[in-house]
């Protein structure tokens, strides 16, 4: 069971992170959920609580299409540049719709584990998750609300995404790193 949570991990790492080589991303999404359905697939094969886990990996099986899809179309318009052409609207909608549905894999994730924690009586155990979880939400939401924001792109908002692009990055790794703790938790 600890290496389902440690592919989890590493996929959700996979998705925290964005390198670029020009215009090609070295790390694209579809990588992170192939990981995150491959542990997921494992942890429904042990788990008591695979109803959270199977929601996760219907969801991130269809992430790993839609990321697919993105990744391709990242390529064909030139990479992370937004400009809002047909095209460049679709992507950053796209964009913004994976982030909500990546929210929603990390909730199911999060929740599983919370009811096996729950199983246990690990109550500081339960209190972290729901601390990260909370973090992880507010992060998402306010970014979210700078997307708004973002086709004014001016100085204000060229100074503040690159913020909260590291703190959802932050967030991320906070959400890693508790499923990581989960596996070593749960052995």
């Amino acid at each position: 069971m600890s290496g389902s949570y440690k592919t989890i991990y590493w996929g959700l790492l996979l998705i925290a992170f964005n390198f670029y080589l020009g215009n090609i991303n070295v790390l694209p999404d579809f990588l992170g959920f192939i990981m995150i359905s491959k542990g997921l697939r494992e942890l429904g094969e042990v788990s008591y609580e695979e109803e959270y886990f199977r929601k996760s990996k219907i969801i991130s099986n269809l992430m790993i299409v839609i990321t697919l899809i993105q990744y391709i179309i990242g390529i064909y318009i030139c990479g992370r540049a937004i400009n809002f052409t047909r095209i460049g609207i679709v992507f950053f909608t796209i964009g913004n719709f994976i982030n909500v549905i990546t929210l929603v894999v990390i909730y199911y994730i999060l929740k599983g584990i919370y009811a096996e924690v729950e199983n246990r009586n690990l109550t500081v155990f339960m209190e972290k998750i729901n601390s990260v979880w909370s973090f992880k939400l507010v992060v998402s939401l306010i970014t979210f609300l700078a997307c708004a924001f973002i086709i004014n792109a001016g100085d204000f908002t060229l100074i503040i995404m690159p913020i909260v692009a590291i703190i959802g990055i932050i967030a991320t790794i906070r959400v890693a790193l508790v499923v990581k703790e989960a596996g070593k938790e749960l052995s």
